[in-house]
């Protein structure tokens, strides 16, 4: 009972960081961790509970850092530790009961977005995919990172078949999942110099964006929409269709900043 409560706090926790709740977060952080403590004592083998541990000592270490408005109340946190979150959280994708493959995903995900390194986070979701093969965040989320990584050749086939699934209605393969799919497939063609290819792809991806409504407030769509207007613009202009393709900068200056787009737009016009 204890761990499971201390468990629930921390999740509680990480979702009000995801919604950038930071003091609410912090303070979820606070009680969760005696929780844990107590837990462990109660249980010294239960490598779940180093999950629990392992986040805290990560994010309280480093999210200060990466995000300045964190710094105001990096105060009423217990000092983190990078490394030693690493280790736990390692100790618990391998050897957890119950918290194992939240590890593993969290592991990946703190390599992709916060250690930049897609590489270590891709072994991390090959376990999950070969694990979990009908679980589509799972299948999006390798996708997403092999581009992200370079590696086209795996990256290519696992967007299609996301595009595939979401057409067919299966579960989790949602319109926000074709847009980002699209994208991915026209800036593959786009490096690939097939600009007609990369021009459908692109030209979806922004059109699906449009057909979003609420959900297009979502930061990770307006980023492909971003993105799929620049890349869109530069494949126009490629193709000698310059007044079209100073539509797609100008499009991309609307809509929010990402990966500097808006400096690239402005360049380009």
């Amino acid at each position: 009972a204890v761990f499971f409560k201390g468990g629930a706090i921390g999740f509680r926790g990480r979702l009000r960081g995801d919604r950038d709740q930071f003091l609410r977060a912090a303070r979820d952080g606070l009680r969760c961790l005696p929780l844990l403590k107590h837990s462990r004592q109660l249980a010294p083998d239960n490598k779940d509970v180093l999950f629990g541990q392992g986040l805290y000592d990560y994010f309280a270490d480093v999210m200060p850092r990466k995000y300045p408005v964190i710094r105001h109340i990096a105060w009423l946190l217990v000092r983190g530790d990078r490394e030693r979150g690493l280790q736990r959280l390692q100790e618990a994708a391998s050897n957890g009961q119950y918290a194992r493959t939240e590890a593993q995903f969290l592991l990946a995900q703190i390599y992709r977005l916060f250690e930049d390194d897609p590489q270590r986070a891709l072994t991390y979701l090959v376990v999950l995919r070969q694990a979990y093969p009908e679980n589509a965040l799972f299948h999006r989320y390798t996708a997403r990172t092999l581009a992200e990584a370079g590696s086209w050749n795996h990256a290519v086939p696992l967007c299609r078949e996301v595009i595939e699934h979401a057409r067919a209605g299966r579960v989790g393969y949602h319109l926000r999942a074709q847009v980002e799919a699209q994208f991915y497939l026209g800036k593959s063609a786009f490096l690939r110099r097939e600009l007609t290819d990369a021009e459908v792809y692109l030209a979806s991806a922004d059109s699906l964006s449009l057909m979003l409504g609420p959900d297009m407030r979502r930061q990770s769509v307006r980023k492909y929409a971003t993105m799929a207007n620049l890349y869109l613009g530069m494949t126009r202009d490629e193709l000698g269709q310059r007044d079209s393709a100073l539509s797609r900068y100008a499009r991309v200056r609307q809509l929010p900043d990402y990966g500097d787009s808006h400096k690239w737009a402005r360049k380009f016009q």
